[in-house]
């Protein structure tokens, strides 16, 4: 599959693909006619593991790593890293709801 047509398929651009293929993460062939680059399967399973890993919060760096294959450890403090922060932000989101509440309770009585 050509570059365009996976940057289409995945709803991400072709500089996004290209970046992922210059940190490793997948290495398409090139054609031999016009060096164009063609992505098999395995291309875009490990570009799908990078879009869903920034999608959850990973950074590129994490997202590339996770996709190399880094050690279980490193793994490990990067999810409890990230569930720190996801618990700061359900305690962060109820305070917020509870403000509201409360001021909605204070609207109410005007």
């Amino acid at each position: 599959m050509k570059i365009s047509d996976a940057a289409k398929l995945l709803g991400i651009s072709t500089d996004t693909i290209r970046y992922y293929e210059k940190e490793g993460v997948i290495t398409p062939k090139r054609t031999s006619k016009n060096n164009y680059r063609d992505l098999d399967n395995r291309d875009i399973i490990s570009l799908l593991i990078c879009i869903y890993n920034r999608k959850i919060g990973y950074s590129m760096k994490e997202s590339v790593e996770y996709v190399e294959g880094i050690p279980v450890s490193k793994i490990t403090d990067i999810l409890n890293k990230k569930i720190d922060e996801l618990e700061l932000e359900v305690k962060e989101t109820k305070n917020l709801i509870k403000f509201y509440l409360s001021l909605k309770l204070l609207i109410n009585k005007i």
